[in-house]
Order: structure tokens, then C-alpha cells, then sequence
């Protein structure tokens, strides 16, 4: 169906059939994807370079080395390049600027806006002299509660990019809760690798992510910040609430020793590389 756009209070509207999206004239961010008027998001979609510290990120103190990426991605500032109508289709295309020393990096962020669908093409140019980045990354915070995900990609347990050899690429269906890995205190967990396909179950929607060629997917119920600050699992409070990453990459995990041990160079993200992820956001109505 035919897409048109609207600019009213410092919204930029995008609707045709029974979809609607709108992107904030003030930050440049998309923050609302809505469904037959049920809203997909809690907050913006925004950039991630950070992971909750795994055991061995704290032993090689990768918080005091990598600690510019922490609040890059929140932080980053958005400019709107191009709005374009064409039809069945709206394309925006933003640019972002990452805060980084002593250089900043540049990203990219290109929505194409369907009646069906949002198409997201990411990509991010690590300048060289930056530190690794742990994660290349877009968080995608659900208003809806899913409790389930079927996907095709490296399973059935966590798996991530030094560490997937014995998950075998298949598809695989569990509940949201059982991707949580109880580590003694809280941490990076669930992601996996190569993932093509993934359907998240909800009650009022469902949630299909659609990836142009691979991607790895975190689904978790607690933001970094929360994983991070809480000290033991018992701390993590109980909810429902979705915290979707799609990663163009994250880093290996290690494992060498748990006390200065790097992840490998080749497990690393370095600097003066060029990163990207594309991807379709197709949202279900009950």
C-alpha cells in the first residue's frame, strides 16, 4: 500500500496500511513502530558497543581498556540525511556520530519503511587507534511481552564466535526464560551466532527477524545496565520485558585464564575496520 509521510510536534510520521512508524525531529531516532495501533517499542532503536562484563572481560580489565564504548552507542548524536517517498516505500537514511578520542566514529543507519515491514541497514567505520569494540550492535527494546523464540541459526546453547564449534546451525524453539544462563554473578549471555531467521511469540504480537545474510541475536529480559550492576542472579528482578540485540558482531569471550588472558586478535572487533548488519523487522498482529 501506498506510504506517505507527515512532519507534526517534532514527529515525523511514516503510515500506510496498518502500519505506522515515527522517528523523533529532536534526536533523529526511530521510536515507534506500531501494528494495527499495538506498539512494538519501548524506547528508541539505538546503537550498542558495550556488553555486560563477562568474568573474563573484568580478569583482563576490559572496562579500563574498551571503557569509551560503555555509553557510546546511547550517547551518539543522530542527524536525518534523507527522507524519501517512493511510493509503497519510505526510506530514511540517518547518520550518527560516536564520541570517541581521540577521533570520532561514524555510523550509519538506513530504514526502508514498508506497510509490512522496517528494513534496517547498519553499518559503523571504526577508525584506527580506537581499543576493540565489544559489541557492533542495535538494542531493540520491546513494549510487548514475547515468551518464546524460534530461530535458525547456531544452537541449542549460547554460543558466540570463539566459542561455537559444537552448536550446530538448526532450528531451534525454546522459551525466553531458558536463554538465561545462571552465572555466578550476572553477565553477558544467550547470544547466538549465525542466525538467519528468528520469530519471537508474544501475547498481543509477534516479532519476525529477517536477516539479509547472517546476524547474532540476544534476547534477554534485562538491559546490560541491570546484568552489570546486580551482583548475584537473585538480584535481577523478575519481569517480562524483552531486550532484543541484533550484532553485526560481538567479540569472542575468551577464556585462556579468567586473569589478564586477551580474547584472540581474531575474536577481537578491531579498529579500522568497517562493520554491517542488514536486517527486516516484520511485526504480527494477534
Amino acid at each position: 500500500s501506498e506510504m506517505t509521510t507527515r512532519v507534526e510536534y517534532g514527529t515525523l510520521y511514516i503510515f500506510g496500511g496498518d502500519m505506522e512508524v515515527r522517528f523523533s525531529r529532536r534526536s533523529n531516532k526511530l521510536y515507534s513502530i506500531k501494528k494495527n495501533g499495538e506498539e512494538l517499542l519501548s524506547s528508541p532503536i539505538t546503537p550498542q558497543f558495550w556488553r555486560a562484563l563477562t568474568d573474563n572481560d573484568r580478569g583482563s580489565h576490559m572496562h579500563v581498556r574498551c571503557g569509551m564504548w560503555k555509553h557510546a552507542g546511547p550517547d551518539s548524536s543522530f542527524k536525518t540525511v534523507e527522507v524519501k517517498e517512493m511510493g509503497d516505500k519510505v526510506i530514511v537514511k540517518t547518520m550518527f556520530y560516536i564520541h570517541t578520542s581521540p577521533v570520532e566514529t561514524l555510523g550509519e543507519l538506513v530504514y526502508t519503511i514498508t506497510s509490512e515491514a522496517v528494513h534496517i541497514d547498519y553499518s559503523v567505520d571504526v577508525p584506527e587507534g580506537m581499543p576493540e569494540v565489544p559489541q557492533i550492535a542495535l538494542t531493540i527494546d520491546s513494549a510487548q511481552s514475547f515468551y518464546s523464540i524460534e530461530y535458525l541459526g547456531r544452537g541449542p546453547h549460547e554460543n558466540y564466535i570463539d566459542r561455537n564449534k559444537s552448536a550446530d546451525i538448526g532450528l531451534y524453539k525454546t522459551d525466553i526464560a531458558d536463554l538465561y544462563t545462571p552465572y555466578l554473578k550476572p553477565q553477558e549471555h544467550g547470544n547466538r551466532t549465525d542466525v538467519r531467521y528468528a520469530k519471537l511469540l508474544g501475547t498481543k504480537q509477534n516479532l519476525v527477524i529477517e536477516a539479509d545474510k547472517s546476524m547474532e541475536l540476544n534476547v534477554c529480559r534485562w538491559s546490560v545496565d541491570e546484568l552489570e550492576k546486580a551482583g548475584h542472579g537473585y538480584e535481577l528482578s523478575q519481569n517480562d520485558k524483552t531486550y532484543i540485540t541484533v550484532a553485526a558482531r560481538q567479540m569472542g569471550v575468551g577464556g585462556y585464564d579468567s586473569w589478564g588472558a586477551h580474547t584472540l586478535e581474531e575474536h577481537k572487533n578491531l579498529a579500522g575496520n568497517k562493520y554491517e548488519v542488514g536486517f527486516t523487522l516484520i511485526v504480527q498482529s494477534k
